[in-house]
């Protein structure tokens, strides 16, 4: 008699995989067989999959066509099956798979407008922050600054990518124009508002330095890392603008 874990395997395995063998004997066939229904769990494991990916990845979806859309969500359901029970997270890591996937056909870039759409997905279900006001800031003392990173809010992503993926995401809503790939490295800011998602491109500068906040960096070393690519004013106007955009959630000061 197999334990449920192993049952649970088995069943797992007859859903991702082409054959249902491994369900034989453990399935009572009543009208059907094992793999009929065993075909019944599959397909609508693969159509709620698909669907999901698909939701998450429209852009993608258009880029590449009904047909090969379809195919590649067969073959990263089989490498990255969903083990959650919310859809929602289910294309985590396609980003990652298409570069992997694409890697040497021309078609690299898809992945970096995947990237942009998961930004998208996980900004929408990201918690509720608030924004940091500058009088929190201003009240520190000389010796707290040195001491001070800022901290991104959680529905705040930043996407730097060397194709202009902005500019392909909106041509593929509705009323859009056509796209080059040509173009200088996009640095876009996903953030959510009051009643949308908002995603605008930002200057090298705010991108740096929202980036330096990402990894952590003191604001004072992240000032000083970046003095020799940006002017201490640019970057001090890029400060004041990341806040009026509200990128920030809270301040950290660090023990030493």
């Amino acid at each position: 008699m197999p334990s449920l874990r192993e049952l649970q395997l088995a069943f797992a395995s007859g859903v991702l995989g082409e054959q249902a063998h491994c369900m034989q004997g453990l399935v009572l066939e009543a009208g059907f067989s094992a793999e009929e229904r065993m075909r019944i769990y599959r397909n609508n494991a693969r159509i709620g999959f698909h669907g999901a990916l698909s939701a998450a990845f429209p852009v993608i979806a258009q880029l590449g066509g009904i047909d090969w859309f379809e195919s590649v969500a067969l073959r990263y359901q089989r490498r990255h099956p969903s083990r959650c029970g919310d859809l929602q997270y289910v294309g985590e890591r396609f980003p990652h798979f298409l570069q992997s996937d694409l890697s040497g056909t021309g078609y690299e870039w898809f992945a970096e407008v995947a990237r942009l759409e998961w930004a998208y997905q996980e900004v929408l279900v990201a918690p509720d922050g608030q924004a940091l006001k500058v009088p929190e800031l201003a009240s520190l003392t000389p010796e707290q600054q040195e001491r001070l990173s800022l901290v991104p809010r959680a529905d705040v992503r930043l996407v730097s990518s060397p194709v202009p993926v902005l500019s392909i995401w909106k041509a593929h809503q509705p009323g859009g124009r056509d796209f080059s790939l040509d173009g200088p490295t996009s640095h876009v800011l996903v953030a959510r508002r009051a009643d949308h998602i908002e995603m605008r491109e930002l200057p090298a500068a705010q991108a740096l330095l929202l980036e330096a906040l990402y990894r952590g960096d003191l604001l004072a070393d992240a000032f000083r890392q970046l003095a020799d690519r940006v002017s201490e004013s640019d970057l001090s106007l890029a400060l004041q603008r990341l806040l009026q955009l509200e990128t920030v959630g809270s301040i950290r000061l660090s023990a030493h």
